[in-house]
C-alpha cells in the first residue's frame, strides 16, 4: 500500500505543478495580452505579481525611476490590478482639478473595507454621503478658528508647554518624535474633542504610542491590500486590537459628550457632529450620520493632524541640524520680527519671508504624503491614453517636487528658491503641492501652515538645536515603504538662548 501511494504521489504533484502552470499561463495571457487599447505606456512586469516585485525595497524610489523613463503618464500591474501613474504638475492638473468630476473618489485600501472603516471616514468613503461630511467638517472646522487668529492662542499656548517640556531637559541629548507627537495631537484634542493632556499622563501615553504604530505602520504593499482576507488573520490581530483601543478611546469621549451635550453651545467638533447627526434624523435626512461614522472621522483627524504637525517639525530640526546656518538665518529674523518674548501671530508673515520659504522647502524636500491616490469611477481619456474604469491613480507628489525635471538642485535645502532676488518677499510656485490638489485636498492646510509657522517660531526664540557630541548628523533616509514620510528617530539638544 505505502509504495503504491509512494509511485501515484510524484505523478499527482507533477499534474498540480502543470496545472498550476496552465492557470499562471492563462491569467498572465487575460492580464498582459488581452488588455485595454492605448493604455499609458510601462513595465510588462510578471505573470500574477505584475511590476510588484520592481517595487521593492523602496516604492517611491522605484516609481521615480518609472517616472524618468516613461513619462508624465505610465501604467504599470500592481499584482493583477492595473495602476497608472501620474508625474508632472500639469497632468495632475488636469486629472484632479479640471476633471475633478471622474477624478474625485479616493482609492479605498482592502485592509480598510475588510475592517469596516470607510463607514463616516473622512479620507476612505467616497459618494455623496462622503461630499456632506467633508463640506459640514470643512465648514465646521473654520468655525472653530481653521485659518482664524482665534485659533492661534491654542497653537501657541501648546508651544509653550512644549518648550516647557524642552527646559527641563536642559539641553541633554533627547529624542523627540513622542514630544512632539503629543504636543500635535493636544492641538487636535482641544478642536476634536476640547481637552488637552498632559504630556505625562500615562493613558495618553499609551493612545499615542498607538496611534504612532498605526500611522506608520500604513504601506502601499500592504498584504492585506493584495490579498484581503488576510485582515482577518492572526497576522493581523495586533492591529486590529490597536484600532479597536483607539476607537474605544474615542467613544469614551462620544459617551461624555452625549451625556453633556448643550446644541445651543457647540464645544469642539464632536459636538458638532452629534448635533449634526441628531438634525438629520430630525429632517428625516436621506444620508444620515451615526455615531461609528463620528468616531471614524475624529479618528481620521487624528491621524492626519498628529502626524503632520510632529513629523514637519522633526524635518524641520534635521535641516537645521544639518544646515546650522539656516537656523541662524531664522533666528535673526525672528528676533527682529517677534523679539525674544513677543507672541508670534501668523500676521507677521511678511515680515519674515526667508522662515516661511524655508517651511515651504521643508514641505516639498519631505511632503508628508508623497503620493495621492485616487479611484477612477468612470472610463476616461487623459493626455491621449485610455484609462479604464475602477483603475487605480496615483498622484506622484514626491517625484513633481524632488525632480530635476522641475527644479534646480532638488535634493538640496535652498530656502532662497521661493524668495524674490531681494529675498524680501515669498513667491510661491504652481507645483508646490504637499496638501495635494481637487477636491481631496487636506482640509487641515490652513490649520498646518498655522502650527508649522507659530510653532517654529516659539522654538527658535528660545532654543538652539545643536548635534549632541559624538552623534552623526542625522539621515535624510526616505521611509522604508511606507506611504506617509515619517522622519526617523535622532537625538538632538535643545540649548536655551
Amino acid at each position: 500500500m505505502d509504495t503504491a501511494v509512494e509511485a501515484i504521489l510524484p505523478s499527482f504533484i507533477e499534474s498540480r505543478h502543470v496545472v498550476t502552470l496552465v492557470v499562471a499561463v492563462l491569467v498572465f495571457l487575460l492580464v498582459y495580452l488581452i488588455k485595454p487599447k492605448n493604455l499609458p505606456p510601462g513595465p510588462l512586469g510578471w505573470p500574477l505579481l505584475g511590476y510588484l516585485p520592481g517595487l521593492f525595497p523602496d516604492p517611491l524610489v522605484s516609481f521615480s525611476k518609472l517616472a524618468d523613463k516613461y513619462g508624465k503618464i505610465l501604467s504599470i500591474r500592481m499584482g493583477p490590478q492595473l495602476v497608472v501613474m501620474l508625474s508632472d504638475y500639469e497632468t495632475l492638473h488636469k486629472a484632479y482639478v479640471k476633471m475633478a468630476d471622474e477624478f474625485s473618489d479616493n482609492m479605498i485600501m482592502s485592509w480598510v473595507l475588510e475592517s469596516k472603516r470607510d463607514v463616516g471616514s473622512l479620507f476612505w468613503e467616497n459618494g455623496e454621503r462622503w461630499r456632506q461630511r467633508r463640506r459640514f467638517s470643512v465648514k465646521t472646522l473654520r468655525g472653530f478658528g481653521f485659518g482664524k487668529r482665534s485659533l492661534e492662542a491654542r497653537i501657541h499656548e501648546e508651544g509653550r508647554f512644549f518648550c516647557r517640556e524642552m527646559e527641563r531637559l536642559n539641553g541633554q541629548p533627547v529624542v523627540l518624535n513622542s514630544l512632539l507627537f503629543n504636543a500635535s495631537s493636544n492641538i487636535i484634542c482641544a478642536i476634536s474633542l476640547g481637552t488637552r493632556y498632559d504630556y505625562h499622563d500615562k493613558a495618553f501615553e499609551e493612545q499615542l504610542a498607538i496611534m504612532t504604530e498605526l500611522i506608520e505602520g500604513v504601506r502601499l504593499l500592504e498584504p492585506a491590500n493584495i490579498i484581503p482576507p488576510l485582515w482577518h488573520t492572526r497576522w493581523y490581530k495586533r492591529r486590529r486590537g490597536m484600532f479597536k483601543a483607539h476607537e474605544d478611546f474615542i467613544r469614551e469621549h462620544l459617551k461624555y459628550h452625549k451625556a453633556t451635550l448643550d446644541p445651543d453651545n457647540i464645544r469642539d467638533m464632536m459636538d458638532a457632529y452629534l448635533v449634526e447627526m441628531q438634525r438629520r434624523i430630525d429632517t428625516n435626512d436621506p444620508i444620515q450620520h451615526t455615531e461609528e461614522g463620528i468616531v471614524h472621522s475624529i479618528s481620521d483627524l487624528f491621524g492626519a493632524g498628529t502626524g503632520t504637525l510632529s513629523n514637519t517639525t522633526l524635518w524641520i530640526i534635521i535641516y537645521m541640524l544639518r544646515h546650522p546656518e539656516i537656523q541662524k538665518k531664522i533666528q535673526e529674523e525672528v528676533d527682529r520680527a517677534v523679539g525674544a518674548d513677543g507672541v508670534p501671530s501668523t500676521t507677521q508673515r511678511e515680515e519674515m519671508p526667508f522662515t516661511c520659504a524655508f517651511l515651504m522647502e521643508i514641505q516639498r524636500l519631505r511632503p508628508l504624503a508623497a503620493i495621492i491616490f485616487r479611484h477612477l469611477r468612470v472610463p476616461v481619456k487623459l493626455c491621449g491614453y485610455n484609462i479604464p474604469k475602477d483603475t487605480p491613480v496615483f498622484g506622484n507628489v514626491f517625484y513633481i517636487q524632488n525632480s530635476p525635471k522641475f527644479w534646480d538642485d532638488p535634493l538640496e535645502c535652498r530656502p532662497e528658491r521661493f524668495l524674490s532676488a531681494d529675498g524680501k518677499t515669498l513667491v510661491p510656485r504652481k507645483d508646490w503641492i504637499p496638501f495635494g490638489l481637487g477636491r481631496r485636498m487636506c482640509l487641515g492646510e490652513a490649520l498646518t501652515k498655522m502650527e508649522l509657522f507659530i510653532f517654529t517660531v516659539t522654538v527658535m526664540q528660545r532654543f538652539t538645536f545643536k548635534v549632541p557630541d559624538g552623534d552623526p548628523l542625522p539621515p535624510l533616509d526616505l521611509p522604508d515603504g511606507g506611504l506617509v514620510m515619517y522622519a526617523p528617530k535622532f537625538r538632538v539638544c535643545c540649548v536655551k538662548r
